[in-house]
């Protein structure tokens, strides 16, 4: 989570996982940050976090 408080507003956080992160959503959406999943397969899920 320190890693995307001191995200530039700017700029985009792509975090590659072996499942989709469901767990992180509510906590992304509690600190304002806007995202979106992407399937990449069976074993790799994309997902893009930046500001609101």
């Amino acid at each position: 989570m320190a890693e995307l408080e001191a995200l530039p507003d700017d700029e985009t956080l792509l975090l590659l996982n072996s499942f989709e992160p469901e767990p992180l959503y509510q906590v992304l959406e509690e600190r304002d940050f806007q995202y979106e999943t992407m399937s990449g397969g069976s074993d790799v899920w994309y997902l893009e976090i930046r500001h609101e």
